[in-house]
């Protein structure tokens, strides 16, 4: 007899927790998986499927669904998707929907015209009784809040808000200042929560400051851990909205308009890790008040306009160390005023980037004094790791004579110069990154045969910013004829001899001025394995640092069947595109978008 079959109570008890399980399991959702194509998918039961997808495709958006027989569940991961809020009305916008959902890419948007977004702050305080053409109906506050409680328990990567206009009355009963302290508190009760958001990345653009602030109201930001971004929201440095970024991790602010407001660095609650300000016609105002409170900030990075570089160096030198400040960036229209300033110390910062907006006239000016450049951070700047130099080009007759930026140049710690161009990139290079060679054309390196023209061209396509020409890695008395792979073992040779062999390495890579050598499939395996142990790639032979993929020379026959070296911008080849990937590429990918480097990362 079972257990529970003498004990009537007890086995009713254990029945109604069954049901109930089962109840609550079909509200929330349960999880089930489905792998009878590729990889197993999980996908979420619940009893708000079919609002859910009809509340998407409202928008024209089309969730990820099982497609298995008399059942319906969403898949729990979802790329992408979209909310077009013009499309709904209160009615229309279910109380919940399916929970759990996970989006790579989450826009909510007003489908309107907001090509003239600097007028936003007047639209919204427009008097309707006046003659000035009709405006759109801004969406109401009701609705917004009910859409964003409707999707409180979705997850999502990046969550883009675009083009809000959210109307800017007062909605409810406030309550009345004589009702009295019991009634005030009676009503404070019943006021809804703020929503929590369970995300990594927000963005928020084209919207008025008013619309902005009403946003930032309705979500509880202070225990989250996110990025945050603002595009085109004009007097987004106000105060007003500043107060409900709580300990966002990092801040960027894009076209903040005509405000010389800089509240937003007074706020004693704001800990943010890094400040971006791009896009301003007029620039932060450095005077003693806002430079003392980014003084006490910990940035973790500081990008100024060039009027604030000089009186923020002078006057927050310890803020600028290791451990507050190893990232800092200065937008420069001329560096000759970084250049003339008279530094108490020396500052300590990991990197620095400066970016440069010249005309093509200009052009070659500049990078005559690149070797100067290079030099005052030597000077002023110790410990510094990292140079990211940024070049505006603001005609569209960009430059080709150097499409490559050399980095080694003389300092002790430096590793990096990178320089960035408008609309294109100047890549990393140093001669200690990999050179690919092909197996059928390692002989022709071996013997020196290309020596000569490695020369050539790394002269004429390397910009070499500090001391001589240098090469990639030549034949020495190290290099042998058939060397074999350090970590498979086969040699030259081998790879040779098995040409349709889908599986052979397209490319064998030098790593070291010792000529030990790796294929590409076990170099792939050996920067993955290093990555996830999160240990530097070196050499297992020599213990030589592994350069980065950027900047790639390259050596291999054409269709001619011709020998012959290049320098190559990117990652190639393309097989190691994804063997260096970045974790933080959501940031670095805002970042270039923000400065209109497209294709610099």
């Amino acid at each position: 007899m079972h257990l529970l079959a003498s004990h009537k109570p007890t086995r009713t008890l254990a029945m109604a927790l069954i049901l109930l399980g089962s109840l609550v399991s079909s509200i929330h959702g349960s999880t089930s998986t489905d792998a009878r194509e590729g990889p197993a998918i999980i996908y979420i039961d619940s009893l708000y499927t079919d609002q859910t997808l009809e509340f998407f495709r409202a928008s024209g958006c089309e969730l990820a669904a099982s497609t298995r027989p008399n059942q319906s569940s969403l898949a729990k991961a979802q790329i992408s998707a979209k909310i077009c809020l013009d499309r709904y009305t209160l009615d229309t916008v279910p109380e919940n929907l399916v929970p759990g959902l996970e989006f790579d890419f989450l826009t909510i948007l007003c489908e309107q015209d907001s090509e003239h977004l600097e007028n936003l702050e007047n639209l919204e305080n427009t008097n309707p009784n006046t003659n000035q053409a009709p405006i759109k109906t801004p969406t109401s506050k009701e609705l917004v809040v009910k859409v964003f409680r409707a999707l409180s328990n979705f997850r999502a990567n990046v969550l883009v808000f675009d083009g809000l206009r959210i109307d800017s009355t007062t909605t409810g009963n406030s309550g009345s200042k004589k009702a009295g302290n019991a009634l005030d508190i009676f009503r404070r009760a019943k006021e809804p929560s703020p929503i929590p958001l369970h995300i990594k990345h927000l963005k928020i653009e084209n919207m008025s400051n008013i619309s902005t602030v009403f946003l930032l109201s309705c979500f509880d930001m202070q225990n989250c851990k996110f990025s945050i971004w603002f595009d085109n929201i004009p007097g987004i440095c106000k105060p007003h909205t500043s107060t409900n970024l709580g300990t966002t991790s990092y801040l960027n602010v894009d076209t903040v308009g005509h405000s010389k407001d800089t509240a937003l660095l007074t706020k004693e609650c704001i800990t943010l890790k890094c400040l971006h300000i791009y896009g301003t016609d007029q620039t932060l105002d450095p005077l003693s008040e806002t430079l003392k409170p980014t003084a006490s900030k910990h940035w973790g990075k500081l990008v100024v306009p060039v009027e604030a570089w000089e009186p923020i160096v002078n006057r927050i030198e310890e803020s600028f160390s290791k451990e507050n400040l190893p990232t800092s960036s200065v937008h420069l229209e001329d560096f000759d005023v970084v250049r003339s300033v008279t530094y108490q110390e020396r500052v300590t910062m990991k990197q620095l980037t400066v970016t440069f907006r010249v005309r093509d006239t200009q052009l070659k000016t500049r990078t005559s004094n690149l070797n100067d450049t290079v030099l005052l951070f030597r000077k002023h700047f110790g410990d510094i790791e990292s140079v990211r130099l940024n070049l505006y080009v603001y005609t569209l007759e960009l430059v080709h004579d150097f499409p490559t930026a050399y980095t080694e140049v003389g300092h002790p710690k430096l590793s990096d110069i990178i320089w960035a161009r408008y609309f294109g990139a100047i890549c990393l290079y140093s001669s200690r990154n990999i050179l690919w060679i092909a197996p059928n054309a390692y002989s022709d390196w071996a013997s020196g045969k290309l020596n000569d023209e490695m020369k050539k061209v790394s002269a004429s396509q390397i910009l070499f910013i500090y001391g001589p020409t240098r090469t990639p890695f030549l034949p020495n008395m190290h290099t042998t004829n058939n060397p074999k792979c350090f970590e498979c073992y086969q040699s030259v040779d081998d790879f040779n001899g098995t040409p349709a062999d889908e599986d052979a390495p397209m490319y064998l890579g030098i790593v070291c001025n010792s000529g030990h050598m790796a294929c590409i499939t076990c170099l792939k395996k050996l920067a993955k394995k290093k990555r996830e142990m999160e240990e530097p790639l070196c050499c297992p032979i020599c213990d030589a640092v592994i350069n980065n993929f950027e900047g790639c020379g390259v050596i291999e026959r054409d269709e001619k069947g011709l020998v012959g070296f290049k320098i190559k911008p990117h990652i190639l080849p393309r097989e190691m595109e994804h063997i260096d990937s970045n974790p933080n590429w959501f940031e670095d990918y805002a970042e270039a978008l923000s400065i209109g480097e497209l294709g610099v990362l």
